[in-house]
């Protein structure tokens, strides 16, 4: 089961997962000065563009300490997704954090896809988990 966590995301809205049950939950854990987790986005922006109108939410949490960088990297690589910048309690309740992470969590709060576990060339894995359970 994936640690519920209550935080604001970059706009002030109150993100809870326990709300969020009855969607797939993508989580991503990034910096944008990590060159693997920058890789990343545009399969996670083919993912967001195919899912968002479904039952699915992706949210991307950024460790990075300097905002400017972090609001640069939004723009500049088009991450229109839900943000968090630095939510300390996150990481805390995940351990170690080591960036890029994946978690999917499916409609009941446990996780189906870890992807620091798993070796996922182009999210490929991931891509089709969600494309059986989502049905697109």
């Amino acid at each position: 089961k994936f640690p519920d966590f209550s935080t604001l995301d970059i706009n002030n809205n109150r993100i809870e997962l326990s709300k969020l049950k009855g969607k797939y939950v993508l989580i991503q854990v990034w910096a944008s000065w990590c060159v693997p987790c920058i890789q990343e986005v545009p399969d996670l922006k083919i993912i967001y563009d195919k899912y968002k109108n479904s039952d699915f939410a992706l949210i991307s949490f950024s460790i990075d300490k300097d905002s400017s960088a972090f609001k640069k990297s939004l723009v500049k690589y088009s991450m229109n997704w839900t943000q968090v910048l630095g939510d300390a309690n996150l990481c805390s309740l995940l351990g170690t954090i080591m960036v890029p992470q994946l978690y999917l969590i499916d409609k009941n709060g446990l996780t189906i896809y870890n992807g620091t576990n798993t070796k996922d060339l182009n999210l490929m894995l991931l891509k089709k988990v969600l494309s059986e359970r989502l049905q697109k």
